[in-house]
Formats: structure tokens, sequence, C-alpha cells
């Protein structure tokens, strides 16, 4: 007994000790390296969410794909963060898995970071393209990618950076947007019903450090277009006390584009 006694303390040490051991190695084991060829799309290397890998750039202006699996179900947001590397101008893209491209970024100068937030995914297959402007090096990148939280309803979803991809938007709806890069656009389709002519107003709050643009299309033309403030201002569009813009529409499609320079 006074074996067993003695030994207790130890066992515990011991378990403690083991069981550390396998919450660290799993984290360890996602540090992955990059596969060469993996510079066309049919070449892409396949990374999961939560994944880190460290590449290299292995010839002037090298292009890298990979290959991102997306298993959660329901709409998440996605954040994919590319390392800095010297004397290296960085481009991050992600496609679908038809080849076409969602969103492009590249919001810094050399030996910078790049990053992509919030991004809403689903359930599927994406890929990701590292565009890696400059000389060979023998530097390293690191690439991360992980899910950040669902995306609720109310919010834009992006890609909707173009009219065929406009979210859909009701009068009377409020919806919250990101301006997460230089020179974001974003597209909504609002669509009248009420016969004759209404009266419509459009409002659009200020965002620091953005110098905010709002235009409105028909199925042909631009109707609208407003720019009166510089950035951080609270009323970019009027004299009114909120930004806003009021027009007079017939019934049919409209397309809202809400359009930014962060400087």
């Amino acid at each position: 007994m006074k074996t067993q006694r003695r030994m207790g303390p130890y066992r515990f040490c011991w378990a403690s000790l083991f069981i550390s051991l396998l919450l660290v190695l799993p984290a360890l084991a996602q540090v992955k390296p990059e596969i060469e060829p993996n510079d066309r799309f049919e070449q892409a290397q396949e990374v999961r969410v939560g994944d880190i890998i460290e590449g290299g750039v292995q010839q002037n202006n090298d292009d890298e794909w990979y290959k991102l699996v997306i298993d959660k179900p329901g709409k998440n947001h996605l954040q994919v963060d590319l390392g800095a590397i010297p004397e290296i101008d960085s481009y991050l893209y992600i496609y679908d898995a038809n080849r076409q491209a969602l969103i492009e970024v590249n919001d810094t100068a050399k030996n910078a970071a790049e990053s992509i937030a919030r991004f809403p995914v689903e359930a599927g297959v994406y890929y990701i393209r590292v565009y890696l402007g400059g000389k060979a090096t023998s530097e390293k990148y690191t690439l991360a990618t992980k899910l950040i939280g669902p995306w609720q309803e109310g919010w834009e979803f992006e890609p909707n950076g173009r009219r065929e991809r406009a979210n859909e938007m009701k009068l009377g709806q409020s919806i919250k947007g990101y301006f997460d890069h230089k020179r974001d656009e974003d597209y909504y389709k609002l669509t009248i019903d009420a016969p004759g002519k209404t009266l419509v107003q459009i409002d659009l709050l200020a965002v620091p450090e953005v110098n905010g643009q709002i235009y409105l299309y028909d199925e042909k033309r631009t109707i609208w277009s407003v720019n009166e403030t510089e950035k951080n201002g609270p009323n970019p569009f009027s004299t009114w006390p909120w930004p806003r813009a009021s027009i007079i529409s017939t019934p049919g499609p409209m397309r809202l584009t809400p359009k930014t320079h962060i400087l």
C-alpha cells in the first residue's frame, strides 16, 4: 500500500504530461509544406480549413494553387491570411469549383501580408490562388485558413462585386456590409413592385477612413450617382443628417452599388 501511495502522484504527473502532448501534437501536425508542382488549377494542393501551409517562391512571379475543402454545413465566414515575403508583391484570389474568380485582393505593397476576411462560404470545394510577384527567393511564406463564424441574414453575401452577382434587396430592408479591401464594390438588386412613380430614399452610413460612393442603375444605364463628401464624412450624399439619396423610380429592377476607395 505504501508503494502505491508513493507512486500515485507520479502516475498523475505522467498522465497529465501525456494528455498535454495529445493536445499539442494535433496543432503541430496542421503545419504542412507546399507540394510542388502546384502552379496550375489542375495541380492544386488539397488543404483543409485550419491548415497552415509553408511555401516558397520557387521561380520569378510564382503562382501557387490550393484546393480548399470545406466540410462544415451552412454559410460561414472564411478568413485567409498570407504572410509577408521580403521584396514580393503578393496577391490572393478565391475561385469556385468551376474556375470562376470570386474575389481578388492586393491591398498592400511589397514586403507586406495580405488577407481576405469575412468571405461567406458553404460546404464544398474552393480554390485559393497565391500570386507572388517578384524574383525567386529562399524566403518562405505561410498561408492559413479558418472559419471565423456563421453568416447571418441581413448581412451582405459575397461575392457581390459585379452586377450579375448582385444581392437581392427589398424596399424597407436594411443590409449590413463590409468594405474589406481597396476599391471594394457591392451590388444590390432592388425591385420596385409599386405601379406608377415612387419616391425612394437610399441611406448609406459613413465608414471611418472610407470615401463612399453610391450608384443606381436600371437595366441599361446609370441613373443616379452620388459622392458629395470626403472620407469619414457623416453625410456623403446630401446636407441631411444621414447619408441619403432620393430618386423617383418606376416599376422594375434596379441595381444599387455602394462603391469605395479606401485610401
